[in-house]
């Protein structure tokens, strides 16, 4: 009996021992690491990742399980860092990992799940094609796994939206526009997973030369009844250029910048060039260059001139018939173009006497011969006003530093000056030429109002003045400014503090020259004028920051520029621990070794000291009405010991825990954080723990459709757990499935879905607005009035009979064609042929004439018109147009109806 209670004696002390440290304070000799927390990663990529976590204290070593299974090769960690590799590791993959912390004690608990999705591979084998003077189509195979892609030219990306596919297309493709025209591109491509994750750009780049811009500068001479000269400017990166008359080639190959057109009938004309490079890319077509190819044989008669001024003089002549206008000419150049009259007002002087001559120009402005030359002689000018009279002196002198010697002058304009002296040290008496000593100097021909420049010393000041000058007279002296150098800033600042006096001493190089200095404290000027080269600055509170920096003064009171700011250490000595316990969101308790006198001071973190009084006969103090999640410090002294504790108190439970964007398998936690300062929280659901969060939101995911659930959220910190705000919800149904259109045109389509058991109507949600002003009843609807040309996303919901709406159904895309051109028409009718034409469509590339429903051209037509040859005499015939973009053919356009002519 007495050796089991013996026994049962030890066994209580080691206990006991084993809860008390040597200390005598509460430990576990034998406690296992905490788990390592904020466990995440970066640097993802097809093959590895780098995974994070924070320190833990006591751990010495730490274990990485990958896929809920301990690696080898992450085993005994001495870093809180590693790069995740190896065979498992494979692209477009999910793989979670943990991390434990262990020591001499053992393995303690594993961290935070952290869920990582590898990158797919990169795209690879880029080619490009249909290659303009401004973009071009880029093309790859697609990817596993990637769900978009973004493409890059010379590393900028150049997609607004994500690239996506469609159908069984082993190829993805992208327009790429916007771009300068003869230019080399490097282009790459990456892809994005359903995670979000953006792989690798593509390992070899595209290298994209784009098609060269188009001419510029048409212009014709030379012209005849049956040719002319048809002239351009080069275009860089061209090899050859192709003519075009009346929208049809007329040459190509053609290596120059002219060309000779011969063996064409009186008519007008209109000439387009374009610009090919070595590659065989063409440009765009230049602007159209009109002309017609006759003009006026005969030259003017009866040129003279009348009303003769110094400023010029009235022509008039003779008309000519089937002139459409006039060109008048002096002295061999064209004055002025387009006069539609027989005379002409000139306003115009040039050395006497000027000769004019007239010509005839048809309707394109081509003229005839010139008529006979009519000398003018213009009634000279007057002669010039006398010189200016001495200008005013300048006013508003005043100067500003730009750095230590350096000045910056300036002054008002003074009307008429043409230039301005500036004179230092002069004394201001007119002329201004008299120096007042050896430092004296004076500047000229100053064309603006301002004048920088170094001179001097910081103890010395001068007087300065400026003067205006008009090319032959110069003004009186300007108000005269002094002026006194600034000092270079102080350097070598040293501060010291005496914790016992309060006092800060500090101490910087003197710069000499008799400066004197002002001393700033945290931006405040608290001491100036002093003489020499150090300070004290008195209630210098410990434990509280302090900036000082100092300023050189000189004789006109001006200040240099500060001194580095220092900053007055102020802490006080190091005090021995204080023991705290019961800690809550509003109390702890604090105690020391035993019952004696004390003087106790209580504040919280980063506030005074508050001085409490003394306690007798004590050995604890309980604090309550505290706030939470708040660090207080603690001070207990008397003439044997001097503790402190800082005591962090428990966050507060959060508030108002909503559910957010509830879907049938996902909801948005959201709750309110009624702490001051930062904690974490944890997030429960049914019971089970899911994750330490550092916001105030959580995404649930994988959840059941139609099934409630209960969520839980604690806040913690240093110091513990909050108790729990509980939300419960229930999810969505699931949505409609069978998503499908039909009838697309370039404005609208039929969106169609399969039923869904138990709804009574129906939502439809076009790129994430609703566009049913009601219920849909049935399972489609028509969709109208939208862009052409573009993606549109279609979602649907159902509605039951209690008016609860479901889950959205997968997405459905579609691409509206390009809308029809419109204005289609045609002219120039003969008995075999005549020219189509109609009005651009924004964002077409080419277009497509169809005659009785077959396509006639072999090639994509580029401009707006077309023209149509060898067809039957007599005959009716029905044409339309489409346009043509990188994503293929438009609407057809409505039928235009043309009849040939008979022949006679």
């Amino acid at each position: 009996m007495v050796k089991k209670k013996m026994l049962s004696v030890l066994l209580s002390l080691t206990i006991v021992a084993s809860i008390l440290g040597v200390n005598g304070f509460a430990t576990n000799a034998y406690a296992s690491p905490a788990a390592p927390t904020g466990l995440s990663h970066s640097n993802v990529t097809s093959s590895s990742w780098t995974a994070t976590w924070n320190s833990v204290t006591s751990a010495t070593y730490y274990n990485l399980y990958l896929d809920g299974a301990p690696t080898p090769w992450a085993t005994g960690l001495t870093e809180t860092s590693i790069t995740v590799s190896g065979q498992q590791i494979q692209p477009n993959t999910t793989h979670t990992i943990q991390v434990t912390a262990a020591d001499e004690s053992g393995e303690g608990t594993l961290s935070n799940l952290d869920t990582v999705t590898t990158a797919t591979l990169a795209p690879a084998n880029l080619s490009h094609s249909t290659v303009t003077s401004t973009g071009w189509v880029e093309t790859w195979p697609i990817v596993p796994g990637a769900i978009s892609y973004n493409v890059y030219v010379n590393g900028t990306k150049v997609n607004a939206s994500p690239i996506t596919t469609s159908g069984q297309d082993p190829n993805a493709t992208y327009a790429v526009t916007g771009q300068s025209p003869n230019t080399t591109y490097s282009v790459t491509v990456t892809a994005v997973n359903a995670a979000g994750v953006e792989s690798a750009p593509s390992p070899v780049a595209d290298s994209v030369l784009t098609a060269p811009g188009a001419p510029t500068g048409l212009s014709h001479s030379y012209v005849t009844s049956t040719g002319w000269t048809e002239t351009w400017n080069a275009v860089s990166g061209a090899t050859s250029y192709i003519l075009l008359l009346n929208g049809i080639v007329e040459s190509q190959g053609i290596t120059g910048t002219s060309y000779v057109v011969t063996g064409k009938v009186p008519s007008i004309y209109s000439v387009q060039v374009i610009a090919v490079n070595s590659s065989g890319d063409q440009g765009d077509p230049s602007e159209a260059d009109t002309l017609m190819t006759s003009v006026p044989s005969s030259a003017p008669t009866g040129l003279s001139h009348s009303n003769v001024t110094s400023y010029g003089w009235t022509s008039t002549w003779n008309a000519v018939p089937g002139a459409s206008s006039y060109i008048l000419y002096y002295n061999g150049q064209v004055y002025r173009r387009g006069i539609r009259a027989t005379s002409y007002d000139v306003r115009l002087w040039d050395v006497n006497p000027i000769s004019v001559t007239v010509a005839a120009a048809n309707v394109l402005g081509v003229p005839g011969p010139q008529s006979a030359e009519d000398l003018v002689t213009t009634i000279p000018f007057p002669p010039a006003p006398p010189a200016p009279s001495k200008p005013p002196a300048p006013t508003g002198l005043k100067h500003s530093y730009t750095a230590s010697g350096a000045w910056e002058l300036t002054w008002n304009a003074v009307p008429g000056a043409t230039s301005y002296h500036l004179c230092i040290d002069c004394d201001g008496t007119m002329p201004v030429t008299r120096m007042g000593g050896p430092d004296s100097r004076k500047i000229y021909d100053i064309t603006g109002t301002s004048y920088k420049l170094v001179y001097g010393v910081p103890s010395k000041t001068y007087n300065v003045v400026v003067t205006a000058f008009n090319g032959s007279r110069e003004s009186d002296a300007s108000n005269l400014e002094v002026v006194g150098n600034l000092y270079e800033q102080p350097t070598q600042l040293k501060a010291y503090y005496n914790y016992l006096t309060r006092n800060a001493y500090i101490t910087w190089r003197d710069i000499g020259y008799n400066a004197k200095y002002n001393v700033y404290l945290n931006g405040k000027k608290v001491q100036q004028s002093i003489t020499t080269a150090e300070a004290t600055l008195q209630d210098i509170m410990p434990d509280t920051a302090y900036s000082v920096y100092v300023t050189a003064v000189n004789s006109l009171g001006e200040e240099s520029l500060p001194s580095s700011a220092k900053t007055i250490d102020t802490a006080t000595p190091k005090y021995d621990a204080l023991s705290y316990s019961n800690v809550t969101s509003t109390s702890f308790t604090v105690s020391w070794d035993k019952k004696q006198t004390v003087a106790v001071w209580f504040n919280k973190k980063g506030e005074a000291e508050d001085f409490l009084g003394y306690l007798e006969n004590k050995s604890s103090r309980t604090y309550s009405n505290l706030e939470p999640n708040t660090e207080y410090i603690i001070t207990v002294k008397n003439q044997y010991m001097a503790r402190r504790a800082i005591v962090l108190t428990k966050p507060e439970n959060p508030g108002s825990l909503n559910c957010e964007n509830l879907t049938s398998s996902s909801c948005t936690l959201r709750w309110q954080n009624g702490n001051p300062g930062k904690v974490s929280f944890i997030v429960y659901v049914d019971g089970k723990k899911l994750n330490k969060v550092g916001d105030q939101s959580y995404p649930l995911k994988g959840l059941l459709p139609g099934k409630t659930y209960t969520a839980k959220v604690t806040a913690v910190n240093a110091s513990g757990e909050s108790g729990a705000t509980i939300k419960t919800f229930t999810t969505l149904t699931s949505g409609p499935t069978g998503l499908s259109h039909s009838n697309v045109t370039s404005s609208g389509w039929t969106e169609k879905w399969s039923a869904i058991a138990g709804a009574s109507s129906y939502n439809l949600y076009l790129n994430g607005s609703k566009v049913n002003k009601k219920p849909i009843l049935g399972i489609s609807y028509q969709i109208e009035n939208v862009s052409m040309r573009t993606v549109h996303s279609v979602k649907v919901t159902a509605i039951n009979s209690k008016g609860v709406e479901s889950d959205y159904s997968p997405a459905d895309s579609i691409l509206t064609l390009l809308a029809a051109p419109k204005g289609v028409s045609h002219m120039n009718v003969t008995s075999s042929a005549w020219v189509e034409k109609w009005v651009s469509v924004k964002g077409a590339f080419s277009y497509n004439v169809y005659i009785n429903g077959k396509k006639v051209n072999s090639k994509p037509i580029r401009d707006t018109y077309y023209y149509i040859t060898n067809k039957s005499a007599g005959t009716k015939f029905e044409v339309q147009v489409t346009a043509v973009d990188v994503s293929g053919e438009g609407e057809r356009s409505r039928v235009d109806y043309v009849k040939t002519l008979r022949n006679n």
